[in-house]
């Protein structure tokens, strides 16, 4: 039998939730409020984001490995022996440059691999602080193309009417689609606060953003309500929330008597 060990660490760290010293985030991520300091030290990028980000690397790989061919190609020839040494290492030292630009693990091929515990503080890193320092940049990487192209790119779509949510779940539906977690809810509402065309959007998500907090929140309040008072409890919760104004306080027992003696009088 094969068992999967420590399951919620199959995928990399979000660093934008982790407060760390040693990492300093782009200016797109800071701008936007980054790092934010989470309940919890298990927020992870979802897979699609991860699929996502390991094909623009590839792209990008490609695109520089033509870039640098092209500037090989354009060289003067060389004669001879020469020649023929210069072509047997073309090969090597552009895919070596091409490599280096995408952060590759290794620089003989497109290796792009994320280590889960990077930043966890209870794993001793391996004695290659080299290795280490590359997978960590990796993770800062993917961190920040969640911030700086999925987010804009999620927005785009919506002002293209590709995605059209029409409630919470769809537009939970439509973020995972783009590897966009939930918790990037409240940015999301703040990118599309001041676009007049994605005014519906702006009311679903402050509606889901309000109706997630307060699962959060009843869930807290319920567990000190006794089992029979349980059904007065989530009332009073639920006119807290749907309610537009406060509710009238109800009578009590002797302001009802007391109005039924003067009334036999």
């Amino acid at each position: 039998r094969r068992y999967i060990l420590d399951l919620l660490r199959t995928f990399p760290p979000d660093v934008n939730f982790l407060v760390l010293d040693e990492v300093e985030l782009c200016l797109e991520a800071r701008d936007a409020g980054f790092p934010r300091h989470h309940r919890h030290q298990l927020c992870t990028l979802r897979q699609e984001l991860v699929d996502a980000f390991v094909e623009s690397r590839y792209v990008l790989f490609m695109k520089l490995a033509a870039y640098h061919l092209h500037a090989l190609e354009n060289k003067p020839d060389e004669c001879g022996e020469e020649k023929e040494e210069v072509i047997e290492g073309v090969d090597k030292d552009v895919i070596a440059k091409a490599a280096h630009g995408v952060g590759s693990l290794k620089d003989t091929e497109f290796d792009v691999r994320f280590n889960p515990d990077v930043f966890s503080p209870g794993v001793k890193p391996a004695a290659d602080e080299q290795q280490l320092k590359k997978e960590k940049s990796l993770v800062v990487d993917a961190a920040k193309f969640l911030v700086t192209e999925q987010l804009p790119g999620f927005v785009k779509d919506c002002l293209d009417h590709s995605p059209s949510p029409v409630d919470g779940i769809t537009l939970s539906e439509a973020l995972h689609g783009r590897g966009i977690n939930i918790r990037y809810l409240g940015t999301l509402v703040n990118m599309i606060s001041s676009v007049d065309q994605l005014k519906y959007l702006h009311s679903i998500a402050v509606c889901e953003l309000v109706c997630r907090s307060a699962k959060h929140v009843f869930a807290t309040y319920l567990q000190g309500v006794e089992a029979c008072h349980l059904a007065q409890a989530m009332s009073h919760f639920l006119n807290c929330l749907l309610g537009t104004a406060p509710c009238a306080a109800p009578p009590t027992e002797d302001r009802t008597n007391g109005g039924r003696r003067r009334g036999r009088r």
